[in-house]
């Protein structure tokens, strides 16, 4: 059959056969260690969800709107075909990807999208969904699948938990989850344990055929079951397998199962049961659902469609209380007030030592990024790209800072950038801090150091610049702002203490906590009772405060050929 459409005439038969040639373009099926070849020329393949999502936003390319001024904003051209004029809000919800892409905390916290009614919310998520459609056909957006997994599971799960260190040092890929149950069971009795055997093949999302986007309503609390989200034992499947525990009887067709490695939208979330909030806490928190036979891992981005109208309802859903039930309460509060001080600082500082451990591991992962673009490392201080400055402040760009890198044209004191506090660079338990984070309005403090032993001349990658190990290397330290009246200057870029470095003409173990006349600038300070670093790895951990000054050499030193000690682990 045949239409005229102006000049050109549209012959249905061909096209439809060019679709179907099309469809067969993206077929691919191998073994596992088929696979593996991929991923070790290509890393991104493996990413995680988040990634993924972050890379097809940012490859539809950017647009800065009022360029310049202090009401600059990025607009994403992804969105831009059917949202305008919610250019900030789309900008947070870009930037919760591109902070949840590099495995930051953020990645444990489901995304709520919350305005009135015609904001945007259903069409964000929209197009989010159908961009994931077409981003997986592309080869950059590529996602393969170990095969007859209901739950797309990645390949690379098959990976024993021993021989994952060994790869990531050898290949940088990152393995993170485990299998799920029915691929345990086929690894064992399909493939006779054979990881190398196992069948691998690409996927495609889509919403409508149930493949890495999944979408759950709420419906009538009373006859919605907690199954829609996890799946559920097939009682048809138990005569022949003979127990329920056994994989083959349960039926892994969950909403969260099919969104698995892709996108879930929750509508209306504040509707449902308590019960599923339940789940979605443990789903966020730990990347598993509890299923009652098993545990489930699921790597997956969580949306949720709410309007403010529905979340007062659901908070107004509570018991009322009796006069004697508010006086028991009161006084228990009262008698609890006593022993609530102690555990308030506790918590306290252990949200403030993850918020430091966050920004550390976010300027090691910024450095990598860094190393991805130049294949060079950038130097402690010096020149680097025709512009003088330190690793700080070549690092800008990869911290969401670019236009303030941009500011300093030729150097780092270009415009006065060195005096712009940079909040990533800064711990919020610091009390020598200047006012402002300026020492005496001239320049911007920090508290993580660079190992100076690593940054060098800016000649080196971050293989040549770390022969033993990145995982056996310090990259940054932690130190005060202000150390016996010396300054610890993120963009100083001289060698001198003011520098933000460590490990220079120093390398004495770190102090504890020192008071101001005590503290030694050369040195690196914890600024609790235990010092937090970044590795070369792009892991942020803390230091065993009794960690010897051998140990701790050997930690800075990236080439001295000997191992870390007992005392690091």
């Amino acid at each position: 059959m045949q239409e005229q459409d102006g000049n050109k005439q549209f012959n249905i038969s061909e096209r439809l056969e060019d679709l179907r040639r099309e469809h067969e373009a993206l077929r691919w099926e191998g073994t596992f260690r088929d696979y593996f070849e991929l991923v070790a020329q290509n890393p991104r393949i493996a990413q995680l969800s988040h990634a993924r999502v972050n890379d097809m936003v940012h490859a539809a390319g950017i647009e800065r709107l009022n360029e310049g001024t202090q009401r600059e904003v990025v607009s994403y051209n992804f969105f831009a075909p059917e949202l305008f004029g919610i250019e900030e809000p789309i900008a947070k919800i870009v930037e919760y990807f591109k902070s949840a892409a590099q495995r930051l905390e953020v990645r444990k916290r489901i995304l709520l999208l919350m305005g009135p009614v015609g904001g945007g919310k259903s069409t964000i998520v929209n197009m989010l969904k159908r961009g994931m459609e077409d981003w997986t056909k592309t080869d950059g957006g590529a996602v393969y699948a170990i095969k007859d997994c209901p739950m797309h599971e990645e390949p690379l799960h098959l990976i024993p938990h021993k021989l994952r260190a060994e790869i990531e040092k050898h290949y940088g890929i990152y393995i993170e989850g485990d299998l799920c149950p029915q691929c345990r069971y086929a690894l064992e009795r399909t493939y006779g344990g054979r990881h190398e055997d196992v069948k691998v093949h690409r996927v495609i999302f889509s919403e409508k055929e149930r493949v890495g986007i999944g979408t759950f309503s709420p419906s009538d609390p009373k006859s919605q079951d907690i199954t829609e989200l996890t799946g559920s034992i097939d009682l048809s499947t138990i005569g022949e397998v003979g127990v329920e525990s056994d994989p083959r009887a349960y039926r892994f067709d969950g909403e969260l199962n099919i969104a698995n490695r892709g996108l879930m939208e929750f509508v209306e979330m504040l509707k449902v049961d308590e019960k599923f909030l339940y789940s979605l806490l443990t789903l966020s928190q730990e990347q598993s659902i509890k299923t009652g036979r098993f545990a489930i891992a699921i790597r997956d981005c969580t949306f949720d469609v709410e309007g403010p109208a529905m979340i007062r309802k659901h908070f107004s859903r509570r018991p009322g209380f009796t006069p004697v039930d508010v006086l028991v309460v009161l006084a228990l509060l009262l008698l609890a007030l006593a022993f609530l001080a102690p555990a308030v600082s506790r918590v306290r500082e252990a949200a403030a030592r993850t918020h430091s451990t966050n920004n550390l591991k976010q300027m090691a992962l910024a450095v990598h990024s860094h190393n991805d673009t130049y294949k060079l490392l950038p130097p402690v201080v010096g020149e680097f790209a025709r512009k003088t400055g330190t690793v700080h402040f070549f690092m800008l760009p990869f911290i969401e800072q670019g236009p303030l890198c941009n500011s300093g044209t030729n150097a780092v004191w270009d415009n006065d950038v060195w005096s712009k506090r940079v909040e990533v660079y800064l711990d919020p338990r610091d009390a020598s801090a200047p006012p402002g984070a300026v020492f005496k309005g001239w320049l911007a403090t920090t508290n993580y150091p660079a190992n100076a032993m690593v940054f060098t001349d800016g000649k080196h990658n971050l293989v040549t610049a770390m022969p033993d190990g990145t995982s056996n290397t310090l990259m940054f330290g932690q130190r005060y702002q202000m150390c016996n009246g010396t300054p610890t200057a993120w963009a100083y870029p001289s060698l001198f203490t003011w520098a933000p470095m460590i490990a220079y003409d120093n390398h004495a173990l770190f102090q504890i906590s020192p008071s101001q006349d005590e503290c030694d600038p050369t040195r690196a300070q914890a600024l609790g009772s235990v010092l937090l670093i970044a590795m070369g790895d792009g892991s942020a951990r803390a230091v065993n405060p009794r960690l010897s000054a051998q140990t701790w050499y050997y930690l800075c030193d990236p080439a001295d050929g000997n191992p870390l000690g007992p005392d690091f682990q």
